[in-house]
């Protein structure tokens, strides 16, 4: 079988840095036959590689160009570095692609699609940290019913998510951005 790269990512809990990781493994003829390494493409024989990452509605929104990260000889969960992220919470897909220098051939990965929501998530936590300090009754209620409603704005996106509608989890997002907005000291982001 062909080289098949991998890719993992993950966006830390401030929602500005993602890490990229290659986790297309070491060539095994039984247990990873796509991975680095002869019969397949290694590492030092490549000419570029890329990270696309693509909103939910299919636009491209950041090319990363890694070749610079990838070492060799190669190594499984292979750091490709971090990279600024300012984009709002949503849905988000990843494709990471390596070049032959030898003859040009495209290696492509499977496409790996994310949802990100740490910026909701902080706005909740934010509202939370409000009732700690809060003695007024009435302001304590709203804050309550602030944190219900965005939790579940929360659990409706993440149910639209796994069941791959991902037009609906754009639209919960913005209302519950709008409300995380709104909010007094918000200081999530949104």
């Amino acid at each position: 079988m062909a080289l098949k790269p991998s890719i993992s990512v993950c966006l830390n809990n401030k929602c500005d840095v993602l890490t990229l990781t290659d986790t297309t493994g070491l060539y095994a003829a039984i247990t990873n036959p796509t991975g680095w390494g002869s019969p397949n493409e290694d590492t030092d024989k490549l000419q570029s590689a890329y990270v696309y990452v693509y909103n939910s509605t299919g636009n491209l929104v950041h090319t990363y160009d890694v070749l610079s990260q990838i070492i060799n000889p190669a190594i499984d969960d292979m750091p490709l570095g971090t990279q600024s992220w300012q984009n709002n919470d949503g849905v988000y897909s990843f494709v990471y692609s390596v070049e032959s220098a030898a003859d040009g051939t495209i290696y492509t990965s499977d496409t790996v699609t994310e949802f990100f929501y740490c910026r909701l998530l902080n706005c909740i936590e934010e509202e939370k940290l409000k009732i700690v300090s809060t003695c007024d009754l009435v302001k304590l209620e709203k804050i309550k019913n602030n944190i219900d409603t965005l939790e579940i704005f929360l659990y409706g996106a993440k149910s639209a998510f796994a069941c791959g509608n991902f037009a609906q989890v754009a639209t919960i997002m913005e209302t519950a951005s709008a409300l995380c907005t709104q909010l007094d000291n918000c200081g999530c982001g949104c």
